[in-house]
């Protein structure tokens, strides 16, 4: 993960120098939000459980451009994501590679960084994920027993 950090800023320092220092962000045509599949457009808040969350990102241009995503859990876990390097498209899909190993029902934050000749931003994001549905089974089922229990 330091190693990713480490040529993330590389990437910014060399875009740096390359433009002169002349980089701005510009966040009125960068938006990142979480989505049911790669290639897909619609937004989705809610994961079950046996769904893989997607990052869409869309960016200010087709220039090239570093683009790196952060999953945060709730507990304040980082798991690092991926990076993409594009220079002819102006949108990215990200996602776990290990996100079945990971993936914990609760609130998940991604923070999607870029940096490019012309401009830099940051965006974060967030989805939940349901609990898995046969745990949820069991649980009510167990309340049903306790009731008829308590009852006679």
């Amino acid at each position: 993960m330091k190693y990713c950090r480490l040529l993330f800023l590389v990437a910014v320092v060399i875009l740096l120098v390359g433009t002169g220092g002349k980089v701005f962000a510009d966040s009125t045509n960068f938006d990142a939000y979480p989505v049911d599949s790669e290639g897909s457009y619609n937004k989705k808040d809610t994961f079950g459980w046996d769904e893989t969350p997607w990052i869409y990102v869309s960016l200010p241009g087709t220039d090239l451009t570093y683009v790196v995503s952060w999953w945060h859990y709730q507990d304040g876990t980082e798991y690092y994501s991926t990076y993409s390097i594009t220079d002819d498209t102006d949108e990215v899909w990200h996602t776990l590679s290990n996100w079945d190993d990971v993936k914990a029902p609760g609130k998940w934050d991604v923070r999607v960084d870029y940096s490019s000749a012309s401009g830099n931003g940051s965006k974060t994001t967030g989805f939940s994920v349901a609990p898995e549905p046969f745990g949820f089974v069991l649980f009510i089922f167990g309340g049903v027993v306790l009731a008829l229990v308590k009852r006679k």
